[in-house]
């Protein structure tokens, strides 16, 4: 009341904190307190106080669904949770547009077994639930197809499924939802045009749910509620304390406890480190469903847009640097570092966003990577390009090319990012590495591994930009070559040959991208052999310390061969090297031009008069088997600097480069 609460407002409190002095001990300090009240005690139905205390997991079925009730009580009103991933549309989950086809789960007697039956739900509206799992054998046993679809739609033939399948049921059911979306289930699996159709909107079904329930640690044959799973025994000491409502009577007690240490373990345990999170298709799920649930043998994990995962105690999981803020936990690092991407107003933002969105993605596991590397990724596409929609042109954009929208995607980058830094990725794992023939080289998507880009320290005083603006106007015919069918795609400094299909379709063909830039012959050689080189290496090349050097092979200038003019990063699986596969010197490789650093300190030992130089963001590529003269492909990725390659640059002539 003395913050101006309303008679009807809910203070919605797991937890305080205080100060106390322990028992014996000299001093207080601050510590965390969970809030718990009984749930048919006043202090509970009032809203005031919305943890529960269950003296360590809660037991199977119904009391799990009571600690869910709870949380979703309490997270209904965030606003985080009530957007799109992308922040450009609200979201009722209460009332949202149906999937195709749902599960409907229903008891129609009293005490009777649930009922299950598959139903068309497309153009209806409704509340459901979402499943978030990993596919086996059982699942495929169990899934729909052309032969039983009609059966299911009868309400029959969903008799014998996995134990994690009939346990999401039970919990829907006991929750009041009368709906549950599981892929195998509500997707035609042998009818490859419904696959193309709903693979492209799974996304939103996930992210238009209730809530993605999931079981990171167990298979589908385990269920939700393992009763394999070990329970606690052990119980926190309790501090009860007196309720007192608005007008200050007394009305019964709430608890305090302190928070259980090792849940933060448990949870990068139960989850971050889970097999789940490993797989490609999971990505998408967690990103973008609003409110998860995760069933574990520690008991329950809730994840929201607003807050940090917490248990059903309440305990919250908060920054522990690299082992849960690292790219490896990507269901709870980028919601905090990607977020309100409708509300940026700098084109660098969103940039920013979506490197960091492929760089937790694809290091990621795909059963079929040729197939499904961008169409799991295609909902989080989505709500990209609802962002540059709101500005339909690319930064830099020059007069005469206004058409050039910022929303073009082409084989996982946005044009307007490819005139930028789009090019500029390279692998995180030294090795050999599945090249997916089917991406143009180009491409991270064509590297089935890891990937970051290439990152720089602050910029110097002039920044980074590009040093290739003229736009390239002229019409090629890509037709004959590669047995395509093109489209042109113009922009300032590029031009892009991309097929005209929908951008996640798994028939999505090779693209070729046209650049107007200059070509400078250099030559690779080994690794680096010891840190110090790397270090100064890093240094006169602008590079962020320590970050990927492991993978760096020195390059030089064919006009000065005995001086390292900088360091590339090497991806193509035909130009590893190590002991037993030394440099080949016969190999004719090229730096292409992308972008420069200007004016970056340390110019007197590369023997300039002036203690700058300048800086040259490259691509290596070499010439492309069975085509015409000018087509490349790319090799790696890497910084240049030094009086020779100046002088390389400076002397060739612009061209245009066509990578495949």
């Amino acid at each position: 009341m003395e913050r101006g609460l309303s008679q009807t407002t809910s203070l919605n409190i797991c937890g305080i904190e205080a100060r106390y002095t322990p028992s014996g001990k000299a001093g207080a300090r601050l510590e965390f307190f969970h809030a718990a009240a009984d749930e048919q005690d006043p202090a509970a139905r009032s809203g005031d106080i919305v943890g529960r205390y269950t003296g360590g997991r809660p037991a199977p079925s119904m009391e799990f669904s009571k600690s869910v009730q709870a949380w979703l009580k309490s997270c209904y009103g965030h606003a985080k949770c009530s957007r799109t991933f992308s922040g450009s549309q609200q979201i009722n989950s209460y009332n949202s547009p149906l999937p195709t086809r749902c599960v409907h789960i229903c008891r129609p007697e009293t005490n009777g077994p649930l009922q299950f039956t598959l139903r068309d739900t497309s153009g209806e509206t409704g509340r459901y639930i979402t499943l978030s799992h990993r596919w086996n054998d059982e699942t495929s046993t169990s899934s729909t197809t052309r032969d039983n679809v009609s059966q299911r739609l009868q309400g029959e033939g969903l008799g014998e499924l996995p134990l994690l399948f009939t346990d999401a049921f039970t919990l829907a059911f006991q929750l009041g939802i009368p709906y549950v979306w599981i892929d195998s289930l509500c997707i035609v699996q042998s009818d490859m045009d419904e696959w193309k159709t709903e693979s492209c909107r799974m996304a939103d079904y996930y992210q238009r749910s209730v809530f993605t329930v999931a079981c990171p640690g167990a298979g589908i044959d385990t269920g939700l509620f393992d009763k394999a799973a070990p329970i606690e025994s052990s119980r926190l000491p309790l501090i009860r304390l007196p309720y007192r409502d608005r007008s200050g009577q007394q009305q019964g007690h709430f608890y305090l406890f302190q928070s259980e240490k090792a849940m933060r373990t448990r949870y990068r345990k139960d989850v971050t480190d889970s097999d789940l999170l490993t797989r490609g298709w999971v990505f998408q799920e967690w990103i973008l469903s609003r409110r998860i649930v995760c069933y574990t043998r520690s008991g329950l994990f809730f994840l929201c847009q607003q807050d940090y995962p917490r248990n059903q105690l309440g305990e919250g999981v908060t920054s522990q640097g690299p082992a849960i803020q690292g790219i490896s936990n990507f269901d709870f690092s980028l919601k905090f570092t990607v977020p309100g991407l409708y509300d940026q107003e700098e084109p660098g933002d969103n940039q920013k966003a979506w490197e960091e969105v492929i760089e937790a993605y694809s290091g990621l596991r795909l059963t079929k990577a040729a197939q499904d590397r961008l169409v799991a990724l295609s909902g989080i596409v989505d709500e990209f390009r609802h962002v540059l929609d709101k500005s339909n042109h690319g930064p830099g954009d020059l007069p005469g090319h206004e058409t050039v929208a910022k929303s073009v995607y082409i084989t996982g980058l946005w044009l307007h990012h490819v005139n930028d830094r789009g090019l500029l990725w390279e692998q995180v794992s030294k090795g050999v590495h599945e090249r997916i023939k089917r991406f143009p080289t180009w491409s991270w998507a064509s590297l089935y591994a890891q990937v970051r880009w290439v990152e720089s320290r602050p910029p110097p005083p002039r920044h980074f930009s590009n040093t290739h603006p003229d736009p390239v106007t002229t019409n090629i015919d890509m037709a004959t070559p590669l047995n395509q069918t093109w489209a042109e795609v113009s922009s300032p400094s590029s031009t892009a040959m991309a097929n005209p299909t929908d951008h996640a379709a798994p028939n999505e063909q090779l693209m070729v991208l046209c650049l107007h830039a200059k070509l400078q012959p250099v030559i690779l050689g080994q690794f680096f052999s010891s840190i110090e080189e790397k270090q100064i290496v890093s240094d006169l090349a602008w590079r962020r310390p320590r970050v990927g050097m492991d993978n760096w092979r020195m390059v030089a200038s064919p006009l000065d061969p005995d001086h390292i003019a900088g360091w590339a990063s090497i991806e193509h699986p035909e130009m590893q090297i190590d002991e037993n596969n030394p440099v080949d010197s016969h190999e004719a490789v090229y730096a292409l031009h992308v972008s420069t650093v200007w004016h970056v300190p340390g110019g007197f030992p590369l023997g300039y008069m002036q203690g700058i130089h300048h800086v040259y963001n490259v691509l290596f590529v070499r010439r492309a088997q069975n085509t015409r003269d000018g087509y490349y492909e790319r090799v790696g990725v890497g910084r240049l600097f030094g009086r020779e390659v100046d002088q390389g640059l400076k002397h060739a002539a612009a061209a245009d480069i066509f990578l495949i």
